[in-house]
C-alpha cells in the first residue's frame, strides 16, 4: 500500500512541475526559445551586428525588427541599427514590428 502512494504523489509532484514549467513559458512575454534566438543571432551577425544583439531598425525609421525578419534584411548595411533586447530599442523611441 504504502509503495503504490508514493508512485501517486511522485506522478503527481511530476504533473504540478511540468504544469508549472509550461505556465511560466505561457506567462513570461519575454521568453524566447533557445532555438530561436541562436538563429537569430547568427543573423544579426549577418547584418553586421554582433553575436549579442537580437534586433536591429535603420536609422531612418521609428521600427525595430528580429535580425531574422525579411524587413531587417532589406536594411541598407549603413543604416543598419543594432539592438539587445527591447528595452534598449524601447528607449530609442523605437516600435516593435512583427516580421
Amino acid at each position: 500500500m504504502k509503495k503504490t502512494t508514493y508512485i501517486i504523489v511522485g506522478i503527481i509532484i511530476v504533473f504540478i512541475v511540468i504544469i508549472g514549467y509550461i505556465m511560466f513559458l505561457f506567462f513570461n512575454e519575454k521568453w524566447i526559445p533557445p532555438s530561436a534566438e541562436a538563429g537569430n543571432a547568427s543573423a544579426c551577425v549577418e547584418l553586421g551586428c554582433s553575436e549579442d544583439d537580437i534586433y536591429v531598425g535603420s536609422v531612418n525609421s521609428d521600427k525595430y525588427y528580429e535580425c531574422s525578419c525579411r524587413y531587417a534584411k532589406s536594411i541598407n548595411p549603413e543604416n543598419i541599427k543594432c539592438f539587445k533586447n527591447d528595452e534598449e530599442a524601447l528607449a530609442d523611441n523605437r516600435t516593435k514590428s512583427e516580421c
